[in-house]
């Protein structure tokens, strides 16, 4: 089989009909000898199986490769490795063999990553060394503003919740030679939340049972009765009928304290005082209470300063049902009468008080417990005669001109809650200071004063304890003291922005935002950003609220959004305008 040769030295080419695989050779022309090998057959193609592929040598190696992988260089083919190594075409035989494969991919990849790891360290150093430009500082919170009536009205209207029912009732048998008659007396009144724990105020006359009402409840068989003292718990006593036949009975008394909703609570008599007509019960369903969550009021540490203060009366008058807290509205008329039997004081006011508003609530504006109202025996006293009936329970009279034209007093006397201390504070019962006068101090700028005072009212315990403006009025006092507390300033933004309701959109974005600005001051920017984005997302127009995003942006090295928060503020007016377009100044010259 002929076979083509092509001389390495002079580049001529002839066919060699004798020569076969392995003989050595000589050029016809120049006389370079050379021995040859057969070239192998040409090959399918595996992507076009019917196009064969031609196979060429290199001259380098002496191996057979496809055209495509033979370089011709200077008359020279050579395979892409022989390339590589440097392959001397003049001596095949001193060709450097090529490094494999796979140890030059290690190498790469060795290399690309070293390459990472050398750029990763020198992105977290020049982190470490950027600093960001002086931007002016955002704009501190609004100051807080008490907004009158509107809240006040919504502070009274949660007081009202707090005032319960209060049912009394004592079943018992009367026992004769002929046989045992049943009876049963009912009493009810009013009350009041003052724990979260269940405990409830009411009046000592409310919860006890007297002669009168067993004669009133079966006249014609009692003309004297001694029940044991007290009447707490098991009511024991002796009845005389006219014929001398004596009658006992035996009884135990059943207490409930109704809601608003009519939710009906079963409870005890933990403590009463005669003296100041005041009892204490305590709800035994836990349970109840916990899934109803009715509000505590607040009994107030200070008498009212003042004559003509709004009052507000609220109970539970028999004639309008179980579930009707009636209010009304009334002026303190005086504040300076003492009982002849006891140290205790007594508000006079205007609020009408119906049959079955003992035990309820005199309130403030803002829904704080002035006193105990006390519908019977201190309203409307006869004051005629010899008897003088007011002046057995108070060192003074009225004025003649709340006296009417029968000799009545005109107005209602309250038992007060600051005289309540000494039975309220033996069972844990916390008495509170005004919250008008924790505003007064915020408005004349008394800060470390409102702080102390905001601090007591915004106490889980307390009635304002879930006041979004008492939690804010506590954090804008928080921000003026120095040093700041920025810890407890952000507990009480925090506390804001969660009890202000949704509808109050302007306060809670301004909640939000202070909330957000205590936390920049802390260097807390990531949180700080989302409570500006939620600030934002109730008032889009708080202007405060973007610039300080941007701000915190620019510190968390966002620095393109911080730009298009800048360039959106500084198209607009106002002093955050003016500070985003002296921040793209700082920013964009750098």
């Amino acid at each position: 089989m002929p076979i083509r040769f092509t001389c390495e030295a002079c580049g001529e080419s002839a066919d060699l009909p004798d020569a076969s695989d392995g003989d050595a050779v000589r050029c016809p022309a120049c006389g370079h000898h050379r021995s040859v090998a057969t070239a192998p057959a040409p090959v399918e193609s595996p992507r076009r199986p019917h196009k064969a592929i031609p196979m060429v040598a290199c001259d380098g190696c002496d191996e057979y490769f496809a055209v495509g992988q033979v370089i011709e260089e200077d008359g020279r083919r050579l395979c892409k490795r022989c390339l590589v190594a440097g392959a001397s075409i003049a001596n095949p035989t001193t060709t450097t063999a090529p490094p494999p494969r796979r140890s030059m991919r290690r190498a790469a990849y060795a290399l690309v990553g070293c390459l990472a790891i050398v750029t990763a360290a020198l992105l977290l150093w020049t982190r470490g060394k950027y600093e960001p430009p002086e931007l002016d500082a955002a704009s501190p919170p609004a100051a807080f503003v008490d907004r009158g009536e509107p809240v006040r009205l919504q502070r009274r209207n949660r007081a009202r919740e707090g005032v319960v029912r209060v049912h009394v009732s004592i079943a018992f048998m009367i026992r004769e030679t002929g046989g045992e008659y049943p009876y049963e007396l009912v009493s009810q009144g009013s009350g009041f939340f003052v724990s979260e724990e269940g405990l409830v105020v009411t009046n000592h006359h409310v919860v006890d049972f007297d002669k009168g009402d067993v004669m009133t409840a079966c006249p014609e068989i009692v003309l004297g009765f001694q029940p044991e003292p007290g009447n707490t718990g098991r009511w024991e006593g002796t009845f005389v009928r006219e014929d001398g036949r004596e009658l006992t009975i035996v009884g135990a008394p059943r207490f409930h304290v109704i809601t608003l909703d009519d939710t009906q609570l079963t409870a005890k008599l933990v403590d009463s005082d005669d003296k100041r007509d005041v009892a204490l019960l305590k709800v035994n369903d836990s349970a109840a209470l916990e899934r109803i969550r009715p509000p505590s009021l607040n009994l107030l540490a200070k008498m009212p300063d003042k004559v003509g203060g709004r009052v507000f009366s609220i109970g539970t008058p028999v004639e309008f049902g179980v579930s009707a807290n009636m209010m009304s509205e009334g002026r303190i008329t005086g504040f300076d009468y003492f009982s002849r039997t006891s140290s205790v004081r007594f508000i006079q006011s205007s609020a009408h008080t119906n049959p079955g508003s003992s035990g309820g609530a005199l309130v403030d504006e803002d829904g704080e417990v002035e006193g105990i109202t006390s519908h019977g025996l201190y309203r409307r006293i006869d004051v005629e005669g010899n008897d003088d009936t007011l002046t057995r329970y108070l060192t003074r009279l009225p004025p003649p001109e709340l006296v009417d034209e029968e000799g009545n007093t005109i107005f209602n006397f309250t038992l007060a809650a600051q005289d309540l201390s000494t039975l309220v504070q033996k069972h844990g019962i916390k008495t509170w200071p005004r919250l008008g006068d924790a505003f007064a101090a915020v408005r004349e700028k008394r800060w470390r004063e409102a702080a102390d005072l905001l601090a007591q009212l915004t106490h889980r315990d307390s009635f304002h304890s879930r006041d979004g403006d008492v939690w804010f009025a506590r954090g804008d006092a928080l921000l003026r003291l120095t040093p700041v507390d920025w810890e407890a300033a952000r507990h009480a933004f925090e506390s804001a922005a969660v009890f202000y309701p949704d509808e109050n959109s302007v306060q809670l974005a301004e909640a939000f935002y202070a909330l957000g600005y205590v936390l920049q001051q802390q260097g807390r920017h990531d949180e700080a950003v989302k409570r500006f984005d939620a600030a934002l997302g109730r008032d889009a127009g708080h202007d405060r609220a973007r610039y300080a995003r941007a701000a915190s942006l620019v510190k968390l090295d966002r620095t393109m959004e911080a730009l298009a928060e800048f360039r959106a503020l500084a198209k607009g007016d106002g002093d955050e305008a003016r500070k985003a377009r002296a921040a793209l100044v700082a920013m964009e010259g750098e």
